[in-house]
This record gives structure tokens, sequence and C-alpha cells, in this order.
């Protein structure tokens, strides 16, 4: 691991929140972990799952073997997966990627194979030998399945593949621009956090209500108000940017569903105007 990556693994290691409640479900401290992370285009919310995620498998490897500490760590787990790499300028998968590509949703290709995953947890549920993980880069919508075809089987197939996971214990770590995206079932059931950029770091706030009270002329009054639960803060430099690869997937799959989405339409209307004798 060269010293960009050991900076990023060091910082999320350390002081992310998200990655500490992704370990505790893989070392079975807690059953199931769910997590919608939201907010505007380009601010980081994939790069931020990702690293998290991958930080507490990479720490869950570890704990599993007995090893402590960050350098003896990598140490381990380069010498049984092949040098890693965790910085925006990752131009290929490393070790910990592919071993773990069955758990990453992102490119083009996975939009058949999670129809196929899911098909497969459901059916052989009572068969399953490890912790089911789904990391979703915007990848289902409750909006888009209105379009029929592709789009309507995903998110049918993530909805139940979701109540499964809460069953047999498992994590799901999702991106979006806003939670109503999801099943209300899903986002009730999730960490929402919210992404935004701060002056010289990028802000993912769990904000939570709680009750408060006070006194107005000798009278109890008990209100609600929204109070940060958590903030993990991470750097706003380059190499705590999206892998190139991984970018590289996403955009790539992104241009695919925007194809399919105008084919679908184009279809539709040409049907339309053929019916009238256009």
């Amino acid at each position: 691991m060269d010293e960009k990556s050991m900076d990023v693994f060091t910082h999320y290691y350390n002081n992310s929140t998200l990655a500490s409640l992704i370990y505790d479900v893989l070392m079975g401290k807690k059953p199931f972990f769910s997590s919608l992370i939201v907010g505007q285009p380009g601010v980081g919310k994939t790069s931020y799952a990702y690293y998290s995620l991958k930080t507490a498998i990479i720490a869950s490897l570890c704990t599993h073997r007995g090893i402590k500490g960050t350098a003896p760590c990598i140490e381990y787990v380069e010498k049984n997966y092949g040098e890693l790499c965790m910085s925006k300028h990752c131009t290929k998968p490393d070790g910990i990627d592919e071993e773990y590509r069955w758990a990453y949703y992102t490119g083009v290709s996975d939009l058949e194979r999670f129809l196929n995953d899911m098909r497969d947890l459901i059916e052989h549920v009572n068969e399953l030998r490890r912790k089911p993980i789904l990391f979703l880069d915007d990848l289902v919508s409750r909006k888009a399945y209105q379009l029929g075809g592709e789009m309507r089987e995903l998110y049918q197939a993530f909805k139940e593949a979701y109540r499964i996971i809460r069953v047999t214990s498992g994590v799901v770590v999702m991106t979006a621009i806003h939670k109503s995206y999801f099943p209300e079932e899903v986002a009730a059931s999730s960490e929402f956090i919210y992404a935004k950029y701060g002056y010289d770091e990028i802000l993912y706030e769990r904000w939570v209500y709680a009750r408060y009270m006070k006194m107005w002329f000798g009278d109890q009054y008990w209100f609600k108000a929204l109070k940060p639960k958590w903030i993990d803060r991470v750097p706003r430099r380059a190499v705590f940017g999206l892998p190139e690869w991984l970018e590289k997937e996403i955009n790539e799959r992104k241009i695919y569903t925007l194809k399919s989405v105008l084919d679908r339409v184009l279809n539709k209307r040409k049907v339309r105007k053929e019916a009238r004798g256009g």
C-alpha cells in the first residue's frame, strides 16, 4: 500500500463511524445494519460508502486473526490478498475488491448480476455461509420502477432481498440523492446519513429526533427537535476521491441506464404514433 492509500485507510480506520457500525455486524456484535447516504450529486457519497465498507472488511479480517493496529493489519492482508490500493489513483481493483466483488453493485454488468444474486439469495436463504453484504450505488429507485422493464425488476428484487437480509443478518449500504428514492420500510430501518460540504471537509451527518422540555410561565412543555447523533468528517482532498476504476464503472452504468430509459420512452411514443396511424 502506497502512502496515499495509507492516508485514506488510516483516516477511515480511526475516524469513520460508518465503518465501525459495519464492522460490528461483520464481527457478530450486531445482527443487522442498513445505511442510506444522501446528498447532492458529486458530494462524495459513493467514495464515503466504498471506503467505509472496505475499511470495515479489512479490519474484520485482521480481528479474526487477532491482529491489531493499522500497519500489522495491512501487512497481514497484503500477504494474503496482494498489494492494497485505497485512493483516487487506483486504476484497477485490488485483491480485496476482487474477493468481495460479490458485494459491490455499481457497474453496467452489475444490473443483471444483482437480479441473479438476489434470486439466489431469496431461494437459498437457509444455506448462507457468510453475512449478506449489499453496496448499492444509486442503483435502485422506487421512482424508476414506474418505467417498467429492467428498472421494475431491480426494484422488486431489492425489496424482497432487503426483507431477507434483515432476518438473516447482514449489511446494506446505499447511496441516493434523496431518501424518498427508496421504499418507506427501507428508509425507516436505515441510518439516514446526510452528506454536505464543509469548509475544507465533507460532513456526513446522522441526525435523530430528541425530546426536550422547557418551562413557560410555570408549565412544562415537551417538544421534539433534531440533533446530531454522530458526524463523520472526510478531508476535501483529491486522494479521498472515488478510485478511477470504480468511477469508470459507475459512469458506464449511468450512461447505460439513461439509454435504456430513453429507448423505452421512444419506443412507447413510436407505438402510440403508429396506433394513431401517424
